[in-house]
């Protein structure tokens, strides 16, 4: 009788020992145990496809045409970057006051506007040389696919680039712009600070 209670002992000091393991292992209550969620449907790597400046299939090449514009950009000056980013088009451009020693803003826009339903994959850049004294050589690269034969005139946007010059010193400069060249003087007030292309 007195080795079965021993054994009895044994067994209920080794259930209690398990369920003290267990308890201080698992702390989570079973309200706050996390539900399954639903399994999502994820597409596999091969399934997925970066934007790059080519058409993506299944688009081809009879669909979209790739449109380039090389120092042909519509050119505005600007006194800053605050008054550039005032005029989200050409219209918007307003007379500007040039200050002696101040970087001038050059901004640069796209022709036409761009929309989602017709265009992709719009690239607008513009930066500023200064290959001589008194000499700026303004650069802009506006490169856009266009899906042929369609016109979208609402819900579209123009494409505008900004670049600065250094602190201009007071004086009379030479902008040149593809082939063209105009005059620029600082300081000054320009009241029609687009330039004719």
């Amino acid at each position: 009788m007195m080795l079965s209670y021993a054994r009895w002992s044994v067994v209920f000091i080794v259930a209690c020992e398990i369920c003290a393991c267990r308890s201080s292992n698992d702390q989570t209550p079973a309200s706050a145990k996390p539900v399954a969620q639903p399994v999502v449907s994820v597409p596999s790597a091969p399934d997925l496809h970066v934007a790059t400046s080519a058409p993506a299939s299944p688009r081809s090449s009879a669909e979209w045409e790739t449109v380039r514009l090389e120092d042909e950009a519509p050119l505005c000056v600007f006194a800053g970057h605050g008054e550039r980013g005032d005029a989200l088009s050409l219209g918007d451009v307003r007379k500007q006051t040039l200050h002696a020693n101040s970087r001038v803003v050059f901004g640069t826009f796209s022709p036409s506007c761009i929309s989602e339903a017709c265009d992709a994959v719009p690239s607008h850049q513009c930066w500023v040389d200064s290959e001589q004294p008194n000499t700026l050589v303004v650069h802009s690269r506006l490169t856009f696919e266009h899906k042929r034969g369609t016109a979208c005139d609402t819900d579209c946007s123009p494409i505008v680039a900004g670049c600065e010059t250094e602190a201009l010193k007071p004086g009379k400069y030479t902008v040149k712009y593809g082939a063209r060249s105009f005059s620029l003087q600082v300081p000054s007030t320009v009241r029609e600070p687009c330039f004719k292309l």
